[in-house]
């Protein structure tokens, strides 16, 4: 038998002090991307930043002597990444996303995997999911105060927006 504890903490898009002792405490990342410029350069500071931030934790931990209680490894491994909000036209991102979007998985491994060359496999492994932006579901699900993918038509959501909530339920589901 081996029990596992699953804690999955959400950190404001910062690169401050209390980001970074929650992010020195996690084992593992998963980092969420919108498609659009702003979001490839937060990648662009936030790779640098988590190898710096591993490797200060590393040398701070080696020269503690007797910590009086379990420190974290501060491992912070990358499982990949979530492109979100991103919107669809025939199930597929629009232009002016498709172009960002199409630059994630290099900008990715160039500053958090710190790998370079061309990306060696399409679709890109490290996308984890892909979740278009579900517009009013949003503010729907925020009043009913429940997930997206669980609105019903008690909270509005009829006729293209339960289709929507089908739609965000899937792509959760591929997600998780």
């Amino acid at each position: 038998q081996h029990s596992a504890d699953l804690i999955l903490a959400d950190v404001g898009p910062n690169l401050g002090a209390i980001n970074r002792s929650a992010l020195i405490a996690s084992d593992f990342l998963v980092i969420p991307r919108a498609a659009d410029l702003f979001s490839l350069q937060g990648v662009g500071n936030l790779g640098p930043t988590l190898h710096r931030w591993r490797a200060d934790w590393r040398r701070r931990v080696e020269n503690w002597s007797r910590p009086a209680f379990e420190l974290p490894a501060g491992r912070m491994t990358p499982l990949g990444y979530v492109v979100q909000q991103h919107s669809e036209r025939q199930a597929r991102p629009v232009k002016a996303y498709r172009r960002w979007a199409e630059l994630i998985p290099l900008v990715y491994r160039e500053k958090i995997l710190q790998e370079s060359g061309p990306c060696p496999q399409s679709p890109d492994p490290h996308c984890l999911a892909t979740l278009k932006h579900y517009r009013s579901l949003v503010p729907m699900a925020q009043e009913a105060r429940n997930p997206i993918f669980e609105l019903t038509v008690a909270d509005g959501a009829i006729g293209s927006h339960a289709a929507a909530v089908r739609d965000a339920d899937s792509s959760f589901a591929r997600l998780a």
